[in-house]
């Protein structure tokens, strides 16, 4: 964002601050929101928010691939508890989505063993394993 204000002859002062944008209501607001996040990973690469952002767009526009990816290369470099559980629910419903569930299961399985108390983890792990035949 930095750098648009920059190409804008703007000034920016640095305060540590870091901007979240809500979640889009819209298909034009999603598609507005996935361009601002491409916009700030092509200003700061690897940024985890916006890999975090690419991906959560991306899987709520249903383009489960791209989205896979960048949730998985988020997860590499985050360090966030919270949105590190969330990030791999939702790359479990990626893999879900394109019809993997074996790359499913390996990171529902994955997710289970760094955060073995969350309920809904456990409960696509069950899911996973029901459609595979009940194997526990």
């Amino acid at each position: 964002m930095r750098n648009c204000i920059r190409r804008l002859s703007g000034k920016t002062v640095d305060f540590d601050v870091i901007v979240r944008r809500a979640v889009a209501s819209t298909d034009l607001q999603l598609h507005e929101r996935t361009r601002l996040a491409h916009s700030d990973l092509l200003d700061d690469p690897g940024n985890p928010d916006a890999l975090f952002a690419l991906g959560k767009c991306h899987f709520l526009s249903g383009n489960f691939f791209h989205a896979e990816c960048y949730l998985h290369e988020y997860l590499a470099v985050a360090d966030d508890h919270a949105r590190r559980q969330f990030a791999s629910l939702l790359l479990i419903l990626s893999h879900r989505g394109k019809g993997d569930l074996y790359r499913a299961l390996e990171v529902a399985e994955a997710a289970i063993e760094q955060y073995p108390d969350d309920s809904q983890l456990q409960q696509q792990l069950a899911s996973i394993r029901l459609a595979f035949g009940g194997q526990q």
